[in-house]
C-alpha cells in the first residue's frame, strides 16, 4: 500500500489522456494551435478569433480548456508533491475537483458582473483572453508536467522552477 501510495502512475494516465485529447484538438480544427499562438501575441487577431467563436459553442476550446485544467492540477499536485506534499490519487482528484471550481467560479462572476454593469462587451473579451491564456499554458505544461513525474530526478527541480517561471510570464502577458 505504501508503494501505491507515491506512485505517479496514474498520473501517466491523466497525461496520457490530455494528449489524446490534443490529438482529438488537431483532427477537429487543425488550425486551432496557430490561432493560439497568434491570439496571444496578437490583440486584433485575439478580437477577431474572439467573435469568430462567440456565436457558436467550439467543442475544441472547451476541449483545450478541460487540457488546461488537467495539467494544472498535475503541475500543482507534482509541484506539492515535491516540497513533501501528500501523494495519491485522492488527493489529486481534490486537486482537479478545486482547479476546475475555481475556473467556473471565476467565469461566471465575470459574466455575471458584465451583465449587471453592463460590460458584457469587454468582461467577454476579457473572459476570453484569460481561456486563450490559459489553453496556451496547458499545451505548454504537457512536456514539463512528463518530465516532472517521470524525468530524472537529478533535473527535477531546475524543470519545477523553470516551469513556475514560464507559467508567471504567461500570467503577467
Amino acid at each position: 500500500a505504501e508503494g501505491t501510495q507515491s506512485s505517479n502512475g496514474f498520473l501517466f494516465w491523466f497525461l496520457l489522456f490530455s494528449c489524446a485529447v490534443l490529438a482529438v484538438v488537431i483532427n477537429i480544427k487543425g488550425k486551432a494551435l496557430g490561432l493560439l499562438s497568434r491570439s496571444i501575441f496578437n490583440e486584433n487577431m485575439l478580437k477577431l478569433f474572439q467573435r469568430e467563436e462567440s456565436t457558436r459553442f467550439s467543442p475544441y476550446l472547451f476541449l483545450l480548456y478541460l487540457i488546461y485544467c488537467i495539467n494544472l492540477a498535475v503541475f500543482i499536485y507534482l509541484a506539492s508533491s515535491f516540497f513533501g506534499g501528500p501523494k495519491g490519487i485522492i488527493i489529486f482528484v481534490y486537486i482537479l475537483v478545486g482547479v476546475i471550481g475555481v475556473y467556473l467560479v471565476r467565469h461566471f462572476c465575470l459574466n455575471l458582473l458584465g451583465n449587471i454593469f453592463s460590460l458584457n462587451k469587454n468582461t467577454q473579451l476579457y473572459g476570453f483572453s484569460i481561456m486563450i491564456f490559459n489553453e496556451f499554458a496547458g499545451l505548454v505544461l504537457i512536456p514539463f508536467n512528463f518530465l516532472l513525474a517521470f524525468g530524472p530526478s537529478e533535473i527535477k527541480e531546475i524543470i519545477l522552477w523553470s516551469t513556475i517561471v514560464i507559467l508567471c510570464i504567461l500570467l503577467l502577458l
